[in-house]
């Protein structure tokens, strides 16, 4: 960066520059990531993702996670369209029913 700075002209050293830099410096060691929080049934978010082809056809992955318990759930489907969405969902709210039925027993 200061060889950037004396082709531009610069005449200052080396030093000056590092202390101008060393604030910025330290705001990239920050959490990249910062987790965010929600209260259960709240929030989900799902993605789908391409897995290449299956029998001459699109492969697709549905993965929804639960905001508060990051339980996942994944299908996988070769459409990606919203009726498929539709259905995967209802499939879904039907598979967490008999999950805490299961639970309760």
């Amino acid at each position: 960066m200061h060889l950037a700075y004396v082709a531009r002209s610069y005449d200052g050293c080396l030093t000056q520059v590092k202390k101008v830099v060393r604030p910025w410096r330290s705001e990239g060691r920050e959490r990249a990531f910062v987790r965010f929080e929600t209260a259960p049934g709240e929030q989900a978010q799902m993605d789908w993702g391409h897995f290449g082809n299956w029998d001459g056809k699109r492969l697709y992955g549905f993965a929804l996670t639960l905001g508060w318990s990051r339980m996942q759930y994944v299908e996988f489907t070769q459409r990606q369209d919203v009726e498929s969405v539709l259905c995967l969902l209802s499939a879904l709210s039907c598979n967490f029913f008999q999950i805490l039925i299961f639970r309760a027993l």
